[in-house]
């Protein structure tokens, strides 16, 4: 049965109310174990390469081996945002090699990602809150307004068409959400909120059902081509697909991803009163501007649920284990909370950190050798809930040899960078949020026309332009 010390509020939500069942028993592992398909973590990326290779191959076996539970990492810990942006740095991919038609198929791909999802939830039964409001993001100053406007001309070149995204005034804001001191806005059409782990379990029950052997609490130690090491024992296989994303560095002492924190809290169930009031009745996804920003929604079952980075990084690599979200952090975010909505006071229920993949460029990779049969997906950098379908169907396409346009995304083997060792990572990392803290600062009581030299320069420095 699922541990539940501390993972989030999803979790608990989830299996409170029945959507997480106990997976068919799979066969006991043993020194002669052999599967087509061995996939290394049971969160989204590989639950959705499990989904589409079973439908496309289901003679295959497959076995997914998950260190801890379903659910257990950033597939159940992340803010429930199907979102329609890329995961990862157009200006990185292009400036690596990729065309700018290839930058813009990865834009299509990953809107279309929205309605792919929809649908096979729709097709499965799967129910996970999934709501498309599409996405709005608020400004709170000039230099804020001033990057939506340049945001705005960006995803244009990338292909999305002015139906699909509209700039806002701060008082057409404030018709959608009724927020404080909103000064502009930017919205796009597509993008959902979903409950993640309600998503996640779902995905667990279906591939029960189609065969997919799923090995909960089975840590992996190591791999190789067509061996994994697992439990003390040497499973044979002949893909290996490793999907761990922030727990990634743990198993491949590779250097180019990182675990970073989010942290989430969730209020109370709010009374129908604050909704009149806050006028979200259009449930969409929320976030702001700024550089430390946030990103919300409204459930299900009515609260609000905000996230935002905290406490971004832990030395050398650690992930944040049940997540237990420290004081400050908490104070934090609720202090956004009650800067939008002051007119209400709002109690806190629920409270957790994750740990999301992050390269030193900002860009995710999905990579397949096909003389190895090994793959791996990493590194959505908190952009993971329609991502890790996208890269699954991508590599999908890939072990399976068909020739599609997904060959083509700029992700496929993307070669990121390492990362600085330690002392320097971690104080490269937590340096940059306390400078982009003081540029958020200068920008609220300054009143720049544009983003400030010094968030620039940070910027600059870490090569995220």
């Amino acid at each position: 049965m699922l541990e539940q010390d501390n993972i989030s509020f999803w979790v608990k939500s989830a299996v409170s109310n029945g959507h997480y069942q106990d997976a068919q028993i799979p066969p006991p592992l043993h020194g002669q174990s052999q599967f087509d398909v061995a996939i290394i973590g049971g969160g989204f990326t590989g639950l959705w390469l499990a989904y589409y290779l079973k439908k496309a191959q289901p003679e295959w076996s497959i076995a997914i081996f998950e260190a801890n539970q379903i659910a257990y990492g950033a597939s159940g810990r992340n803010g429930g945002w199907l979102s329609s942006h890329i995961p990862g740095l157009s200006s990185v991919f292009q400036k690596s090699g990729s065309s700018l038609d290839d930058v813009r198929l990865f834009q299509k791909e990953i809107t279309r990602t929205v309605d792919e999802v929809k649908h096979i939830c729709q097709l499965e039964d799967i129910d996970c809150d999934l709501y498309e409001g599409g996405m709005l993001t608020m400004s709170t100053n000039r230099a804020q307004s001033y990057r939506l406007r340049e945001t705005y001309k960006h995803d244009l070149d990338l292909g999305f068409d002015t139906d699909d995204m509209v700039l806002l005034t701060g008082l057409q804001v404030k018709e959608k959400i009724n927020v404080a001191h909103a000064d502009s806005g930017l919205w796009y059409r597509k993008g959902a909120r979903i409950q993640p782990a309600k998503l996640a379990f779902g995905l667990k029950n279906v591939l029960s059902q189609l065969g997919v052997f799923m090995y909960e609490n089975t840590p992996v130690s190591g791999f190789s081509p067509k061996h994994v090491q697992v439990a003390g024992f040497h499973i044979q296989a002949d893909h290996v697909m490793c999907c761990t994303e922030g727990y990634t560095e743990a198993l491949v002492r590779s250097g180019k991803v990182v675990p970073m924190n989010s942290s989430v809290i969730a209020t109370e169930i709010l009374p129908d009163s604050f909704w009149q009031q806050a006028n979200w009745h259009g449930r969409e996804l929320f976030s702001d501007a700024s550089h430390l920003f946030f990103y919300a929604q409204r459930t299900e079952d009515n609260r609000i649920v905000i996230g935002g980075r905290g406490k971004p990084y832990q030395y050398n690599s650690q992930t944040v284990g049940h997540g237990e979200l420290d004081r400050p952090t908490l104070d934090f975010l609720y202090g956004r909370l009650t800067q939008l909505f002051p007119y209400f006071p709002m109690k806190i229920e629920h409270s957790w950190r994750g740990s999301f993949g992050l390269t030193r460029d900002w860009c995710p990779s999905v990579s397949y050798d096909s003389n190895t049969q090994i793959g791996s997906v990493y590194g959505f950098g908190g952009s993971g809930v329609a991502g890790t379908n996208l890269a699954a169907r991508t590599l999908c396409s890939r072990i399976l040899k068909q020739d599609t346009a997904l060959n083509r995304l700029p992700w496929n083997n993307f070669i990121n960078p390492k990362w600085e060792p330690e002392p320097l990572r971690w104080t490269g990392i937590h340096t940059m949020y306390k400078l982009l803290k003081i540029a958020d600062a200068k920008e609220h009581t300054q009143k720049p026309d544009k983003t400030t030299w010094l968030a620039r320069q940070v910027y600059g420095f870490c090569g995220i332009k």
